[in-house]
């Protein structure tokens, strides 16, 4: 089931605004920011150009891929980098999910912050 929040027609055009402008200084392809935020390569275009009507997930996925704030939350938005985005999504494809495969990771990743330390 999905649900869509409708918008003012001034909030859907601030979120218009918000979207493109991020989608021009992004560092990402339209192709990464489907795999990141997990929507068909075609909605990420049509939503980079400002074609919806409401807040779909669709769409809020692709606001949190490119660090836009919706104005749905009281919460923060944190600024983080394309590469931050990207790094995120490679430890996800990383994971498998179970606490063994995360404490496998930490070890990885603090053996080569050692390296990173010594080097």
């Amino acid at each position: 089931m999905h649900y869509c929040m409708k918008a003012t027609p001034e909030a859907l055009a601030s979120v218009k605004a918000k979207l493109a402008a991020a989608y021009e200084r992004a560092e990402l392809t339209q192709a990464e920011i489907a795999r990141l935020s997990q929507v068909d390569p075609s909605q990420v275009s049509r939503i980079c150009r400002g074609q919806f009507r409401t807040l779909s997930p669709n769409v809020m996925q692709i606001c949190n891929v490119l660090e836009v704030d919706a104005g749905l939350s009281s919460e923060p938005v944190v600024a983080v980098s394309g590469s931050w985005t990207r790094m995120l999504a490679s430890l996800r494809d990383l994971w498998d999910e179970t606490p063994e495969g995360a404490e496998s990771i930490m070890r990885m990743l603090d053996a080569a912050a050692a390296l990173r330390r010594s080097g």
